[in-house]
């Protein structure tokens, strides 16, 4: 009798075993899936934010413009060559400029720089104003081109496109045609044929 009892507790605790195992497994599963999502909630809410603030600072540029008192409506990024010619001065230059600079243009600059030093009132705000409107109205004709431009193109690519199916559609009219000229031969043929028979 004994055998037999301790033959059903063996029994009972080994099957008890592998659901002991799978709860142990699964609270395990739990713990280790609660601690890695919080470094990945940490991770992506600081990525949201990142592109937030950048987005927020992109939107925002031309309000932080005007309030600087800029004319543009963007941070314009030019490539400058800079010529250090003293630790308090320095001659920036379009970059391309730079490279193709003759001897006469160097001595224009030259007295340009020259007269400018010796009589600062020379450019008045007036002319500044007037600059700027200038450049603005250059800025918006390039703009027009460059649009003009590219409907030019979209008109050019929807002509030959046109010009394509209108050969497509003339082909296949052609050999209906053809198709239709061989039918009436053949029906032609076939009651001369009856009329001489």
């Amino acid at each position: 009798e004994n055998d037999s009892l301790s033959l059903i507790s063996e029994y009972k605790s080994e099957n008890r075993r592998p659901s002991l195992d799978r709860d142990l497994i699964q609270k395990s599963s739990l713990n280790m899936d609660a601690s890695s999502s919080a470094p990945n909630q940490n991770y992506s809410a600081s990525f949201i934010k990142r592109n937030r603030d950048n987005y927020e600072t992109k939107t925002d540029i031309s309000e932080i413009l005007k309030r600087l008192g800029s004319d543009f409506g963007n941070v314009i990024k030019e490539d400058f060559t800079a010529y250090q010619l003293a630790s308090w001065l320095i001659l920036l230059m379009d970059k391309d400029k730079a490279k193709e600079i003759t001897r006469k243009q160097a001595e224009d600059i030259g007295r340009a720089i020259t007269a400018a030093l010796l009589n600062q009132n020379s450019l008045t705000k007036n002319d500044r104003d007037i600059y700027t409107q200038q450049i603005r109205e250059l800025s918006s004709l390039e703009d027009e081109i460059s649009n003009l431009n590219f409907e030019k193109q979209k008109i050019r690519e929807d002509h030959e496109k046109l010009v394509l199916e209108l050969n497509s559609t003339k082909k296949i009219y052609l050999k209906q045609l053809e198709e239709l000229k061989s039918e009436v031969k053949l029906m032609q043929e076939t009651k001369d044929k009856m009329k001489r028979d």
